[in-house]
């Protein structure tokens, strides 16, 4: 059975077309993935397209068995930000990753999880990264 979801009625609220945007987030199909590795820590998922770019650093990143890994030899989290920045700068040069923020963020496992490397906030989403964010509203009251 298809969930169908109507729209709102008023102005700003989700309507049909959002709402597909989220069933289709929540459809993960592990098989259009590889499982992103840094060292021996599960970091996140590349979609098979982008993995590709990837394959142009040879010496940094291993493929096998559906999974692609930072080199294991960058042992701290500095060299694994170190070689990410580099990678993710070209990409970016390249037009592959977009929306460049200067925002470092944080590679993680979990919500209170050491940082396994810090990446360009821009980059989260080519590696399939866990994301956390928030956002804050406020109003100011003017004289007119």
């Amino acid at each position: 059975m298809t969930e169908s979801l109507p729209p709102r009625s008023r102005a700003g609220t989700p309507g049909r077309r959002e709402f597909a945007v989220l069933r289709q987030a929540r459809a993960f199909d592990p098989a259009r993935f590889l499982r992103f590795r840094l060292g021996n820590r599960d970091a996140g998922w590349v979609r098979l397209d982008l993995a590709q770019h990837l394959r142009a650093w040879p010496g940094l990143f291993h493929f096998d068995n559906r999974v692609a890994t930072l080199s294991p030899l960058l042992g701290s989290e500095g060299e694994r930000t170190e070689a990410l920045a580099g990678v993710i700068g070209r990409l970016a040069e390249k037009g592959v990753i977009s929306g460049w923020r200067d925002e470092r963020y944080a590679v993680v496992e979990g919500p209170a999880a050491p940082p396994l490397a810090l990446i360009e906030r821009a980059a989260a989403r080519f590696f399939g990264v866990l994301t956390f964010a928030v956002h804050c509203n406020g109003f100011t009251r003017r004289g007119d």
